[in-house]
């Protein structure tokens, strides 16, 4: 807001101008979410002893104006055996950051992504019980991670537990080794997609 003034008669007059408000629409960025989750408890038939794993992952994926995209991908698999008395269980638990720039030719797009360097974490813990003596749970390494990742991205449509159709970003490897969480990867254009076993679901 400006102030005028001027002097007349021994007065100072003092006049409020409204400024001119910044009206400019600047695109925003455009993040959307997928998330998969499974689980299974199988029983051995006449044996006392069973097998499980559960797995439970969020994807990010941040298209920025500038045409570079962010990936993060968080989550953690858990894969357990009893046998009588004796448990044993291992976690895999992960958190890994790419970037890098994206084109669009033909409706489809391409992604170019690098590992974002300290922006990746991921642990293996190990824990075993025999009869009643606890083990300590046991820390090492996760298996490389991929330091270059190439997505391809398709518009298309996928069915969830409540519409028979959701408009849908589908991507899918086409270059560097599989990330952690299991491809493809299913962005919903408004919401958030749930991969639960082989079928979907919205989520918040």
């Amino acid at each position: 807001m400006k102030l005028l003034r001027a002097l007349g008669a021994g007065l100072l007059l003092t006049v409020a101008l409204p400024s001119v408000a910044d009206t400019t629409v600047r695109p925003s960025a455009d993040t959307r979410r997928f998330e998969w989750v499974d689980a299974f408890n199988r029983h051995w038939a006449g044996q006392s002893g069973a097998d499980g794993k559960q797995t439970q992952t969020t994807v990010s994926i941040t298209f920025a104006p500038d045409h570079t995209a962010q990936v993060v991908d968080h989550g953690f698999i858990k894969r357990s055996v009893l046998n009588g008395d004796n448990y044993a269980a291992t976690t895999t638990e992960w958190t890994h950051s790419w970037s890098g720039p994206w084109k669009e030719k033909s409706g489809t797009r391409t992604i170019t992504l690098g590992l974002e360097a300290g922006k990746s974490a991921c642990s293996v813990t190990e824990s075993e019980r025999r009869g009643a003596e606890q083990y300590a749970p046991k820390e090492s390494k996760c298996d490389a991670t991929p330091e270059t990742l190439t997505l391809e991205c398709v518009s298309s449509t996928v069915k969830t537990d409540t519409q028979p159709s959701v408009a849908a970003f589908i991507c899918r490897r086409t270059a560097g080794q599989d990330p952690r969480t299991a491809l493809p990867w299913v962005f919903a254009k408004s919401g958030c997609v749930q991969r639960a076993g082989q079928s979907y679901k919205a989520c918040d």
